[in-house]
């Protein structure tokens, strides 16, 4: 597998959100991941950056964004610049379930119902998302519920049912 790895930098102007778009384009069409992926990766990297937009008060770099592929799926890992957004990750970290009953992380839920996994780290946000064509194993399993199907035979495992 070829490994690729891209960065971006955002400052604290609404108007960067286009960078956003041009990365995520370039990272899919190298890629050949399509629309559908390209819109969750779009919504959850766009809601990541309104909300620091938010939170930011200094007015300088916002954010920095990485990309790499694995054999999991892509990446992006996202570290903010800002203390008040460092604050907020931070906070969601230390919370763990009780997050989704507060109003005020309604974007980090999101998130989390778009992505495979999100996960919060010391000063960064780490969003992951498997696509089959990239993650041997999750491209095997719906090979597999293909063949059970076409073969007439009815999946019982309820790890194929998710």
């Amino acid at each position: 597998m070829n490994t690729i790895n891209h960065n971006i930098s955002l400052s604290s102007n609404a108007g960067e959100i286009y960078k956003i778009e041009s990365f995520v384009e370039s990272i899919c069409d190298e890629l050949g991941i399509y629309s559908n992926y390209f819109g969750n990766i779009i919504v959850s990297l766009s809601t990541v950056f309104e909300e620091c937009l938010r939170l930011n008060s200094t007015g300088f770099d916002l954010l920095d964004i990485s990309f790499y592929n694995d054999s999991e799926g892509l990446v992006f890992r996202i570290e903010p610049k800002s203390t008040q957004i460092i604050e907020e990750i931070n906070s969601i970290r230390s919370q763990n379930n009780l997050i989704w009953e507060k109003e005020e992380f309604n974007w980090f839920l999101i998130i989390s119902k778009l992505a495979d996994s999100i996960t919060i780290e010391e000063n960064k946000i780490i969003i992951q998302f498997a696509i089959a064509s990239i993650n041997q194993e999750l491209a095997s399993t719906r090979v597999e519920i293909l063949l059970s199907y076409y073969s007439g035979n009815m999946i019982e495992d309820k790890k194929y049912l998710n």
